[in-house]
Order: structure tokens, then C-alpha cells, then sequence
């Protein structure tokens, strides 16, 4: 299947403690808490971002460049699970399967989110549409 369609979804290669962490580091990152390693294409500390009100997901209160291609900006994903998560063992026995070859190479690539657009729920309870946060190009993932 991954070799005639070039994806494949499996499941349980990242147990849930460590996916909690990685979307809790990402957001911290996001809301300015931590500065990411490298490639900040923003100045994080003057972020207003708020995981938990999406009224502050955009631009005007410091999200990063790019989303448009479901990228976050030029954050170069280097964060310590980012790293835990490219070394995990299940993850490499699983690449080893797909491409037949015990030598592989860690790489680093950045960080992909998609904003939800349709009913988005705030804080106060009210539903939200956000159109023009849609993905605008097709991502391949």
C-alpha cells in the first residue's frame, strides 16, 4: 500500500503521554512561553497567542507566517520532543520496514497545523467560522 499510494497511517507509534507533550510544547511555543531553538521568523515573547481562545489563532496577535500552507512560520521543529519523537524505536522500525533499509537519517523539518474553520468554539460558548483561515494550498500530509 505505502509503496503504490505513498502513505500509510499506523497506529501506536507515539503513545499518548508523549503526542499530550508534543501539542503542549507546540503551543508553548505559540503563546510565547518558550522561544523555539531556531528559524523564528517572529518575536515570540510579544506573542498574544491563547491556546484555549481561538479569537487569537491569527496574525494580528502573533501566529506565525505560512499557515496558509498549514506550516508554522520558519519554527524549526528542534524542541526536545520533536527530537524524543524522531528517535522513538517504534518510529524507526517503521521507517526501516517502509523503505527497506536499516540507514537512516534524522532530518528536521518544522511544524504543520491546521486552524479548525467551521464552528469553532470559544470560550464564552459561541460558535465561530474563520474562512479566511482555511488552508489555501494542498498539503501533503
Amino acid at each position: 500500500y505505502f509503496h503504490e499510494h505513498g502513505y500509510v497511517v499506523v497506529r501506536d507509534i507515539l503513545d499518548v503521554p508523549s503526542c499530550n507533550a508534543t501539542v503542549s510544547e507546540i503551543w508553548d511555543i505559540l503563546e510565547g512561553k518558550c522561544v523555539p531553538p531556531s528559524g523564528v521568523d517572529r518575536d515570540a515573547s510579544s506573542s498574544s497567542v491563547k491556546r484555549d481562545d481561538p479569537s487569537t489563532h491569527d496574525k494580528s496577535h502573533g501566529w506565525p507566517n505560512y499557515t496558509e500552507y498549514g506550516i508554522l512560520g520558519k519554527i524549526i521543529a528542534s524542541s526536545p520532543c520533536s527530537w524524543k519523537n524522531r528517535h522513538n524505536p517504534k518510529l524507526y522500525a517503521l521507517y526501516r520496514l517502509l523503505l527497506g533499509t536499516p540507514r537512516l537519517f534524522c532530518k528536521i523539518d518544522r511544524y504543520g497545523i491546521v486552524r479548525p474553520t467551521v464552528s469553532v468554539k470559544h470560550p464564552d460558548g459561541r460558535l465561530v467560522d474563520y474562512p479566511d483561515r482555511s488552508t489555501q494550498f494542498p498539503i501533503h500530509w
